[in-house]
């Protein structure tokens, strides 16, 4: 190290917030004296701008910190519970949709039955009942059969007046004379 500067004391720090690897309070409350570290040490770089810190700073460093170090733990306590409150409310919500899921499940369950022979009835084998194909089935081409005989009737009869067509041009040129046609 060069002269007048010593090890961090931010190093050291870490055994005495973490006490083992499965600490999850002392982690993140070393995290947040991390954060602190790099505040503070910005402020040193902008206090001394050639970076030689005098030793004194470092123990003023080291005493001002290590009385934080239970408000580290607290914070970080505090922090952990809200998440964990937070997350134990999810897991309520999501276990009262599931509860209500599976009644609405066990309830349609029971009622099955009486539902498909509701459906039965009136749906029947085929899908409508068999009576409405069979009477639909004979219906159409009785229909189309009367249509088409009434056409026949009717043109054979001669109920039309000589003029009138059926979208052939027939009946209209007697109609237009060419003294009605406009000169080019």
């Amino acid at each position: 190290m060069a002269k007048g500067k010593t090890k961090p004391v931010h190093e050291s720090f870490y055994s005495k917030f973490v006490e083992n690897e499965n600490d999850v309070v002392g982690l993140l409350s070393y995290a947040l004296y991390q954060k602190a570290w790099h505040q503070h040490k910005e402020t040193l770089r902008n206090k001394y701008p050639d970076g030689a810190v005098p030793e004194n700073e470092y123990r003023t460093y080291q005493a001002m910190f290590e009385g934080q170090i239970p408000a580290h733990k607290k914070i970080a306590e505090e922090i952990l519970n809200k998440r964990y409150e937070n997350f134990a409310i999810m897991v309520h919500e999501k276990i009262n949709a599931l509860e209500e899921n599976v009644k609405f499940i066990h309830d349609y369950s029971t009622h099955l039955p009486d539902i498909r022979d509701q459906v039965n009835k009136r749906v029947g084998f085929f899908g409508r009942p068999f009576w409405q194909n069979v009477v639909a089935s004979a219906a159409f081409p009785i229909l189309l059969g009367l249509l088409i005989l009434l056409y026949k009737i009717g043109s054979d009869a001669k109920m039309w007046p000589d003029n009138f067509s059926w979208g052939s041009s027939q009946g209209t040129e007697s109609k237009l004379s060419k003294d009605t046609i406009p000169p080019h």
